[in-house]
């Protein structure tokens, strides 16, 4: 865990426009989970440019020197061979590695993104987003909302949800070999936004966003002291290529290294 449990954001990341994230303070695995995937839905959307990246070896690994401690997001591009097709996926890594064994370099961390992986297919396949609401019903809550589907990084669609469709829109027929991705356009003055990933019985992508109001109107947000920061960039650890967001705490010139296993 970072010092306190807090992380502030800077740079990019600090347009709450672009970035509308309600920072996690002692963070669970699950929170971290979807604030990783939520990060990277806006970096494709957003395209926040790379802090680092690279591409692995014939081994498959890779690896990143001179990061501080801090909160690093992870992420690996969709790959598409002749034999396998693996999907893009992002997590948070925490430098020093508190999971590290007896002895060992606690700035080093050996990971391996969790990316799901299958034979090729030209079946297409699925994507269903649903808007969720958490501001108590607020008066201020817009009527309706547009999220994006993005195409391998690059708007294809714009619908408007609503509760005339229950906010809820599903697309169909989508082609494969592609990475697609939907995400909110606008989040809502006063909100924060987060998206939630998962797979329903018939196989259909599910993406959550949820909408949340942390204050009232006339409440001032707490301020959290946090030392720690955000710097703008993202690196991803692939077989072919990825970017690296970190949110680190410490003053540059530690050595440390991210390897992939």
């Amino acid at each position: 865990m970072l010092a306190d449990g807090k992380v502030t954001p800077v740079g990019a990341f600090a347009d709450t426009a672009r970035f509308p994230i309600s920072w996690p303070t002692h963070a669970s695995e699950e929170e971290y989970r979807e604030l990783a995937a939520t990060l990277a839905d806006l970096i494709a959307a957003n395209g926040t440019p790379a802090e680092a990246t690279a591409v692995t070896d014939a081994d498959g690994r890779a690896s990143f020197a001179g990061l501080g401690e801090g909160l690093f997001l992870v992420t690996a591009d969709r790959v598409d061979t002749s034999t396998l097709t693996c999907g893009a996926s992002a997590m948070l890594v925490e430098l020093p590695n508190a999971y590290a064994a007896a002895g060992a370099d606690r700035m080093v961390a050996d990971i391996e993104p969790k990316s799901d992986c299958a034979p090729p297919t030209t079946a297409t396949s699925a994507l269903q987003v649903h808007k969720v609401w958490q501001d108590g019903f607020a008066a201020d809550r817009p009527t309706s909302i547009q999220v994006a589907l993005l195409r391998d990084g690059a708007v294809d669609q714009v619908v408007e949800l609503s509760a005339s469709n229950r906010w809820t829109h599903e697309w169909t027929q989508l082609a494969a070999g592609h990475d697609w991705r939907v995400v909110e356009r606008q989040v809502p003055v006063g909100y924060t936004m987060d998206s939630d990933h998962d797979t329903s019985g018939d196989g259909t992508e599910v993406v959550t966003i949820t909408n949340s109001k942390p204050f009232t109107a006339g409440e001032t947000p707490a301020q959290t002291g946090a030392t720690t920061v955000l710097a703008v960039g993202v690196a991803v650890v692939a077989v072919v290529l990825g970017v690296l967001m970190i949110m680190r705490a410490s003053a540059a010139g530690e050595q440390d290294e991210g390897r992939r296993a």
